[in-house]
């Protein structure tokens, strides 16, 4: 992912216009990228001080120092750093210090410091050689640690991935962002509603008129306190959005030193190609279902796959259903570890206006919402947690479903 100051953008008539590396310019650019990609496949073994030389020997007449420093941003991070070197050193170099401070203390006005002897009396005592001492001072610096292996990839991925993080970085300074969806498949609505949840991104759904669905997410710069890691969270979710089709994205940033507000417009006319992996479950969910299965209960619990489309209010995509196996019940369970306290009465209201099934709401302590919050009108429970949802507390309230259909 590239850092704001490698995001390469043209400011005009109010709105961020990424410099996409396209058409033309991709022609320039891909001899770069492949010469890059060279240096880079002959990378294991080097430390980072010798592959950033190597580096440099390519991109030092680029003319573009920034867009360079981009695609070599994208291509370390897929090095994989050897991380038990340097892991001595900082015992090595107290060793030392400590000796050299000792040998000065005790020199005349006219005497030599001996670094030599220090050294070798170090080695001695740490029964190692005075080369390995030596070597070992300072290589838990950066520029010394080595790389044991790198991620394959093309000039054309590369470049393909470097407009996908142009898009990223713009994202993260997004104070708001809007999605319009097409009508879509279940399984990419799907995608798309769980990769938010999974990158506990705060959103609120509405269905669009002529068809479709509305996202909004709030972007970082929206909260209290802008925090780098919704950042990241939101800049992770376009690849899920850039995989299909049939979608527009606006967001308003606040860019550069000024915080100037701009709008940024992006769609699937734009081609963006998508690096994307298939997302995980949250943490507390995983927690949830490795915990449950430890238990001697008659319910079963899996992944929900189903998004609920609740006509003219919004959808509603569960975590995980829960389904009994004498009698068939089944409780779709939802968490709410980082949203807000808002969408948590904005779920309940959704669910209280006629949802055919039983619900359990897991609601984060700091959220501040009680369980007594939902109203008689509400078809299940709130549970709230503080670090992990309890298996045990799920069951009990699971128990009290039991032998209700549906």
């Amino acid at each position: 992912m590239l850092t704001t100051d490698l995001v390469k953008v043209r400011r005009r008539q109010g709105r961020i216009v990424p410099l996409w590396l396209k058409g033309r310019q991709a022609a320039v650019w891909e001899p770069i990228a492949e010469a890059l990609i060279d240096v880079f496949s002959r990378c294991e073994g080097m430390t980072r001080s010798q592959l950033g030389e190597a580096v440099e020997a390519v991109i030092a007449d680029a003319g573009d120092k920034v867009r360079a420093d981009g695609l070599v941003k994208l291509l370390e991070d897929g090095c994989e750093i050897d991380a038990s070197v340097g892991s001595s050193a900082e015992s090595v170099r107290e060793e030392v210090f400590r000796a050299a401070a000792a040998q000065r203390r005790g020199l005349g006005i006219r005497d030599d410091f001996d670094r030599e002897g220090v050294v070798a009396a170090c080695a001695a005592r740490l029964g190692r050689s005075a080369e390995e001492v030596e070597r070992s001072l300072f290589e838990d610096l950066p520029g010394a640690q080595v790389i044991r292996g790198w991620k394959k990839t093309s000039a054309t991925s590369l470049l393909q991935r470097y407009d996908l993080a142009l898009a990223q970085g713009v994202l993260l300074r997004a104070v708001h962002v809007c999605i319009e969806l097409e009508p879509a498949s279940g399984p990419r609505l799907r995608d798309v509603f769980r990769m938010i949840k999974f990158c506990r991104l705060m959103h609120t759904v509405r269905e669009r008129e002529g068809g479709g669905w509305v996202v909004e997410l709030d972007g970082p710069m929206s909260l209290f306190e802008a925090t780098q890691r919704y950042g990241v969270q939101l800049a992770m979710f376009l690849p899920t959005l850039v995989a299909g089709d049939g979608w527009k994205l606006r967001a308003e940033v606040l860019w550069g030193r000024d915080r100037q507000r701009l709008q940024f417009e992006l769609s699937d006319g734009e081609g963006l190609v998508s690096t994307r992996s298939a997302p995980s479950e949250p943490e507390e969910v995983e927690a949830l279902v490795r915990g449950f299965g430890r238990l001697d209960t008659g319910w079963e619990v899996r992944q929900e796959a189903r998004v609920f489309h609740l006509k003219g209010r919004g959808v509603f995509v569960p975590d995980l259903v829960f389904e009994h196996g004498a009698t068939g019940q089944r409780v779709y369970l939802e968490v709410f570890g980082y949203w807000s306290r808002e969408a948590v009465f904005k779920r309940l209201e959704l669910l209280e206006a006629g949802f055919g099934h039983k619900v359990l709401l897991a609601v984060s302590r700091r959220l501040r919402v009680s369980e007594g919050a939902a109203e008689e009108g509400f078809p299940g429970k709130i549970l709230v947690f503080t670090q992990s949802i309890s298996a045990h507390a799920v069951r009990a309230a699971l128990d009290t479903f039991t032998g209700v259909g549906e």
